[in-house]
């Protein structure tokens, strides 16, 4: 039972049935690290840590591992009769019965990350893949604007901020501030708008980078038992997943032939 990616990894390490209670999926637009190996999933590219949830949760629920798929509306955990009641978000109901509960996550930090997703309305079309900050934000991941009616190339991105949740109402971390110190980091990282024309003396102008907050997510961190890394080398437990996983994902094709 638990709540993050590392759970969904746990479970399928070791062929467990899974009960996902307020999820927090990742998000789908920062890219695994180098140092995380998901190679049992057969991604052709290189997934971003969103696309690995996707991945697990679908192939869990093909296994027939994962609990009320649907959003749990209500649950509760009788560990005298060791039974979880589950009502799910379309009212199914489901009852439990355990010997034991295994949770990989034990519970909140007191940190919270702020997910400020902005649209670039204008700007370049070479924006790095991430950019650094020092305090508010930590980082920029810039990705392909999935805005309807947007040019081909043109990039959005969303800045990323772990903080107390007690400061969670200080202005310094308010979508304002934020939004300022992504144009600080701009300046200092010379990020430029599209050409505008030339100086008179032969040197290329450029319009200001310009951005717009769209919205912003806060996420409580989450401790777990054990690290992504750790997870990703644990070895597996059986095979049904290990082959169900080949069968629904791996494209690499056997053939024989008769003479």
């Amino acid at each position: 039972m638990g709540r993050t990616i590392k759970a969904l990894i746990y479970a399928y390490k070791n062929e467990l049935p899974v009960i996902l209670h307020k999820p927090s999926k990742p998000s789908d637009v920062e890219f695994v690290s180098n140092v995380h190996d998901f190679d049992f999933l057969h991604f052709e590219f290189k997934p971003t840590y969103g696309q690995v949830w996707d991945r697990l949760t679908f192939a869990l629920g093909m296994g027939g591992y994962m609990i009320a798929p649907d959003l749990i509306t209500t649950f509760r955990n009788d560990t005298e009769t060791k039974t979880i009641t589950i009502v799910s978000k379309q009212s199914s109901r489901f009852i439990v019965k355990y010997q034991e509960v295994i949770e990989p996550d034990v519970g909140e930090t007191g940190n919270v990350y702020l997910y400020d997703w902005f649209d670039v309305r204008v700007g370049s079309r070479d924006f790095p893949d991430v950019m650094r900050g020092d305090d508010a934000p930590q980082k920029l991941v810039f990705y392909e604007s999935r805005r309807q009616k947007v040019r081909d190339g043109l990039q959005d991105f969303v800045a990323i901020t772990k903080i107390k949740e007690t400061k969670l109402n200080s202005w310094d971390y308010s979508e304002v501030a934020i939004e300022y110190a992504c144009y600080k980091l701009f300046k200092k990282h010379n990020i430029k708008g599209g050409p505008n024309g030339y100086t008179r003396h032969g040197k290329q102008r450029y319009y200001p980078v310009k951005i717009e907050h769209a919205w912003r997510e806060i996420k409580s961190e989450i401790k777990s038992i054990n690290t992504l890394e750790e997870l990703c080398n644990m070895k597996q437990k059986g095979n049904h997943l290990t082959n169900l996983t080949t069968n629904l994902f791996s494209t690499t094709k056997t053939s024989t032939s008769q003479e």
